[in-house]
């Protein structure tokens, strides 16, 4: 599981719920970080929309083009139906509002790995 947020106690608090269910996480302080340091099994990758340099729906393109393969859910405090159609457009796996319920961000983290073959 990769978990790219710029906001550290955002990053922090996410990176706590996933281990507290028993996924292995790696953080990223945003998306040039998770792109530069290589991702060879990043697993479910959960990424902020907004972020400074590449942004979350620019990072879904990016490993869409590249794989096709990475799973993304992305995160944003700003959701409405244009931000949702441009995320689906790009490839994103889904889109959930911040904050998100913890029930519904590890429903879709669960779904999202199973519809790829993933574990924790």
């Amino acid at each position: 599981m990769s978990v790219i947020d710029d906001d550290e106690p955002v990053r922090n608090a996410l990176v706590m719920a996933l281990q507290a269910f028993g996924y292995t996480t790696a953080t990223y302080v945003d998306a040039d970080d998770f792109l530069a340091r290589g991702r060879e099994g990043c697993g479910v990758v959960v990424s902020d929309v907004r972020m400074p340099g590449t942004n979350g729906i620019e990072l879904t393109r990016i490993l869409r083009t590249e794989d096709g393969n990475t799973p993304v859910i992305l995160l944003t405090g700003h959701a409405d139906a244009a931000l949702l159609a441009e995320a689906m457009s790009a490839g994103a796996d889904a889109l959930l509002s911040k904050p998100v319920a913890l029930k519904d961000m590890m429903a879709e983290i669960t779904r999202t790995a199973a519809f790829y073959g993933l574990s924790s």
